[in-house]
């Protein structure tokens, strides 16, 4: 698409196609953190500590590897959200690129009181 295409197309093919690669790049990242937070960095939370301090550093240590997985998981599931909400987003990019006219219809009233 030339530059002058663009331009008048709008930002809809922008969008479309920033969402379309967004999408396939964002699940094979997640499931990429994760497998390498499980196999490489997760063990050395389990190394042992030593010292006075040893009990409140375990707990930081456990607390940090519980926010390393609920961070992995909560990126799994905003993905797995995020798929419905991209396709409706693009049912809903082609019924308003299938108008016949740029303009849209006026879809919300308001009334003067």
């Amino acid at each position: 698409m030339s530059e002058k295409q663009q331009k008048t197309a709008g930002p809809q093919p922008l969008l479309s196609d920033w969402m379309k690669t967004a999408t396939e790049i964002w699940g094979p990242i997640v499931s990429m953190w994760t497998e390498l937070y499980e196999n490489e960095f997760r063990r050395f939370f389990n190394i042992p500590q030593v010292g006075l301090t040893r009990s409140y550093q375990e707990k930081v240590i456990r607390t940090v590897d519980q926010i390393n997985i609920f961070q992995a998981t909560m990126a799994e599931f905003m993905h797995l959200l995020f798929q419905p909400v991209e396709k409706s987003f693009h049912v809903m990019q082609e019924k308003l690129t299938a108008w016949p006219s740029r303009t849209l219809p006026f879809i919300w009233s308001f009334r003067v009181i």
